[in-house]
C-alpha cells in the first residue's frame, strides 16, 4: 500500500489510528456525574505491595540514570543519521456521553464514574468554562447570568479541571520556578522528606500546577490549595472525591562529587502541606524501577483529595514514561511505546516480527487515594489513545499497530491482545487488515468492533466471549471511515469519520466531507450500514474527528451535536471537467450541528448554531480554521435548553425548535 498523497501539508491522506474501547457498562450509563446523588462507590480494597525493585541510594539512582541518558543518547543519533518515518504516540482523546437521573449531559467519559477532565463542565445550575487563561462561572437558570470569574497570573497557563460538589480544580502549565526556590528544608515540617542544601539547578521544562477551589459560594470562589509538580501533566481521572495525575519528568542526571541526598529527584510545592517552599516527591530509596531501565524518566501518578485540602498528597513514582491511560473504578492503567531500532530500518526491508515496536503497560490500583504498582506487561505495536485499552472481567484488551505506511508502501499488521490481572498475555488475534493501520475501534462487554483504513472502510466485528480465543466475527467494506465510534445501543454504532473518493490516480484515497453512520450489528457475523449523512465537502473539520469531548449525544432526547467547521464546493465546480476530488471548498461557516437521531430516520439535521454574527463575518476571520475564539468546542444541554460553547461566548437555544434564548460574552 502507498502512502495516500492527501494526508500531510501536501495533501496525504494517511493517519494513525482511532483506537477506543469501552466496557458493557458504558450502555447503561457511560456518563454518570461524578458525584451524582448516588455516585459509583470505589470500593476500598486492601493495596498489594509493588513488587517492583526500588534503588538503594541516590548514588545508585543517579548511576542508573547516567548510563540510561547515554543509552537514549546513542539511540537518538542512530535515528538522526537514518531519519524517521514520523512516527507519533501521543495522547489522542475519544469517549461517550450518556442519559443521568438529573436532566443534564455531562463530560463525555470512557468508563462509567471515572470522570475526565475538560474545557467545560456543568453540575446543572451552573457552567464552569475555561478559555483565555480564565475561567468563567456562568448561572445558566434561563438567563446567563456571569456569577464569577477565576483570573490566572501570566505564565501559568489553565488546560481543564474538574467540578464537585463544592470544589472545583483547576489543572494546567505553571511557568518555571527560580532556582533561589531550593533552600533547606525549612523547620517545623516532619514529615516532609530529608535533604541537605540542593545545589543550583535551572528548570527549561514547564510545572504542572493543581489549583483547588471552595465554591459553595460560587459568586466567591476561594482557592483552599495549590501543587505544582516540576513535571509534564499527560492526562488525569476522578474517582469519588480523589483526582489522580499521570505526569512524567525528564531525571537530572548528577555528577558524581556534587551527589547529595535527594538531588536527582523531581520536587513539588504544596501550599496544604509545606507554604511555598520545594520539596523532593520522595526519597531516592522509595523510587521504584522496572529492569532492564532503559527510560532516565519518571512516571509519577499522584491523587489530590478534593475534601481534605491539608492530606499529604499520595504519590508513586517509577523510573519509567507514559503516553497512554485508561482507568477503571479500581485499576489505572499506563502504556508507554518504544520503537527499538525500527525507526532506522529501510521500511519495505524490515520485517514485523523483529520490528521492536512495543507497548509497555505499568498497572496501578487505585482505593481511596491510595496508589501502589501492581503489574508490568508488553505487547507487540502501538496504541494510539487511552480507547486502545479496556479491562473487562479482571482482563485487559488491547488493540494494536504494528508497522507503518509511507509512500513506498505499507507493512503492517493490526492485533488484539488480552491481558490477564498480573498482565499476562492468554490470548489474541493477529493478521487483522494488513497493510492497513486501525483508526477507530470500541469494546462493549463480550464485543469489539475496529476500523482500517486504505480506500474503504473496513468495518470489522470482534468476538470476545472466549478472553483466550479473540477473533474476527464479520466485516463491512464501505467507502470512507470512522475515526470514533460511539455505541448508540447493543445493537447500533454509530461512527463519526470522513468521507472519501478513491484518487484517479495511485492505489489511495482523498478525504472529503464528514461523514457519520449508523452501523446494524444486530447480526454480528454480517454488519451493515443502516444510515449515513455526509456533511459538507473536503475541508470540513470536527473537533470531535479527534476529542470525544466534543461529541455529544443523548439517545432519550434523540440529540447528537458535533462543532464543524463547514467547507463547501458549487455544484457547477463540481461538474467541471477538469475537477477533481482533491479540490478543497471554500469555508463557510463555523458553528455546532444539531441532528435528531433515530434508528428509524437516521440522522435528520435540526438546524445549526454559530457564535459568528454573519458568515460574512467568519469568511474574514482569519483563525477560522486553526482555532477563532467564536469557534464552537463544545455543547451541553441543561432541561430543553442547548448551551454552546466557544472561547468567548456561551450561547443558550432552545433544543425544541433551535430558538436563541440569549447568550454572554466570557471576555
Amino acid at each position: 500500500m502507498t502512502l495516500p498523497k492527501n494526508f500531510f501539508t501536501t495533501g496525504l491522506i494517511v493517519g494513525f489510528a482511532a483506537i477506543g474501547i469501552i466496557s458493557l457498562a458504558y450502555l447503561i450509563a457511560s456518563q454518570t456525574p461524578p458525584h451524582s446523588s448516588q455516585p459509583p462507590i470505589n470500593r476500598p480494597i486492601v493495596l498489594p505491595e509493588s513488587k517492583l525493585p526500588k534503588f538503594s541510594s541516590c548514588a545508585d539512582l543517579n548511576s542508573t540514570l547516567t548510563a540510561a541518558a547515554a543509552e537514549q543518547r546513542s539511540k537518538s543519533r542512530s535515528s538522526d543519521k537514518f531519519g524517521s518515518f514520523g512516527i507519533s504516540a501521543g495522547l489522542g482523546l475519544q469517549a461517550t456521553a450518556s442519559e443521568t437521573s438529573a436532566d443534564y449531559s455531562t463530560t463525555n467519559v470512557q468508563v462509567a464514574g471515572v470522570d475526565e477532565a475538560d474545557i467545560v463542565k456543568t453540575d446543572g445550575s451552573f457552567i464552569y468554562s475555561l478559555s483565555n487563561n480564565k475561567l468563567s462561572i456562568v448561572k445558566a437558570d434561563g438567563n446567563l447570568n456571569l456569577t464569577s470569574s477565576i483570573a490566572f497570573t501570566d505564565g501559568d497557563q489553565p488546560k481543564e479541571m474538574f467540578i464537585a460538589p463544592n470544589r472545583l480544580l483547576v489543572i494546567g502549565n505553571a511557568a518555571d520556578w527560580e532556582e533561589t526556590l531550593y533552600k533547606t528544608q525549612p523547620s517545623g515540617m516532619p514529615s516532609a522528606p530529608a535533604r541537605t542544601i540542593l545545589p543550583p539547578r535551572h528548570y527549561y521544562g514547564r510545572l504542572t500546577f493543581v489549583h483547588l477551589y471552595d465554591t459553595s459560594s460560587p459568586s466567591h470562589p476561594r482557592r483552599i490549595r495549590s501543587l505544582e509538580f516540576e513535571s509534564q501533566y499527560v492526562t488525569s481521572r476522578l474517582i469519588a472525591d480523589h483526582a489522580y495525575l499521570v505526569m512524567n519528568k525528564n531525571a537530572d542526571v548528577v555528577s558524581q562529587e556534587n551527589i547529595q541526598e535527594e538531588t536527582s529527584l523531581p520536587m513539588y510545592k504544596d501550599t496544604g502541606v509545606y507554604g511555598d517552599s520545594a520539596v523532593p516527591m520522595a526519597k531516592c530509596t522509595d523510587i521504584s524501577y522496572i529492569p532492564p531501565i532503559l527510560e532516565s524518566q519518571y512516571l509519577i501518578i499522584a491523587s489530590v483529595p478534593l475534601d481534605s485540602p491539608n492530606d499529604e498528597i499520595e504519590k508513586e513514582i517509577v523510573l519509567g514514561a507514559g503516553d497512554n491511560v485508561y482507568a477503571s473504578l479500581e485499576n489505572l492503567y499506563v502504556a508507554k511505546t518504544t520503537y527499538g531500532d525500527y525507526r532506522i530500518l529501510p521500511l519495505l526491508e524490515h520485517s514485523l516480527e523483529n520490528s521492536n515496536e512495543k507497548t509497555e503497560i505499568n498497572k496501578f490500583v487505585l482505593s481511596e487515594g491510595k496508589i501502589s504498582h501492581l503489574a508490568t506487561g508488553e505487547v507487540e505495536g502501538r496504541l494510539l489513545n487511552q480507547f486502545s485499552m479496556d479491562e473487562y472481567e479482571g482482563n485487559l484488551r488491547l488493540a494494536t499497530t504494528i508497522g507503518h505506511v509511507s509512500q513506498q508502501g505499507a507493512l503492517t499488521d493490526n492485533r488484539v491482545y488480552v491481558l490477564d490481572s498480573a498482565l499476562k498475555e492468554i490470548g489474541s488475534e493477529t493478521g487483522i487488515a494488513p497493510g492497513e493501520q486501525i483508526y477507530s475501534a470500541r469494546f462493549m462487554g463480550k464485543r469489539g468492533y475496529l476500523v482500517t483504513f486504505k480506500k474503504v472502510d473496513p468495518f470489522f466485528t470482534l468476538d470476545l466471549a472466549d478472553p483466550r480465543q479473540p477473533k474476527v466475527a464479520g466485516k463491512l467494506k464501505i467507502p470512507g471511515f470512522s475515526d470514533y465510534l460511539h455505541p448508540f445501543d447493543e445493537n447500533h454504532i454509530i461512527g463519526v469519520g470522513k468521507e472519501t473518493v478513491e484518487a484517479e490516480e495511485g492505489n489511495f484515497a482523498w478525504y472529503q466531507g464528514i461523514k457519520m453512520a449508523i452501523f446494524d450489528v444486530s447480526d454480528f457475523a454480517n454488519p451493515r450500514e443502516l444510515h449515513r449523512v455526509i456533511i459538507g465537502d473536503r475541508g470540513t473539520d470536527s473537533e470531535a474527528l479527534r476529542d470525544h469531548k466534543a461529541f455529544l449525544f443523548s439517545k432519550e432526547k434523540n440529540l447528537l451535536v458535533i462543532p464543524v467547521t463547514l467547507a463547501e464546493i458549487d455544484n457547477a465546480r463540481k461538474q467541471d471537467i477538469n475537477f477533481r476530488s482533491n479540490t478543497y471548498g471554500q469555508y463557510v461557516f463555523q458553528g455546532a450541528f444539531v441532528f435528531d437521531v433515530s434508528l428509524e430516520e437516521g440522522f435528520k439535521e435540526r438546524g445549526k448554531i454559530t457564535h459568528y454574527d454573519s458568515d460574512d463575518v467568519f469568511r474574514k476571520s482569519g483563525d477560522r480554521f486553526y482555532g477563532g475564539d467564536l469557534n464552537v468546542r463544545r455543547s451541553i444541554y441543561i432541561g430543553d435548553t442547548l448551551y454552546t460553547i466557544s472561547n468567548l461566548k456561551i450561547k443558550a437555544n432552545s433544543l425544541i425548535d433551535l430558538s436563541s434564548q440569549g447568550d454572554i460574552n466570557l471576555q
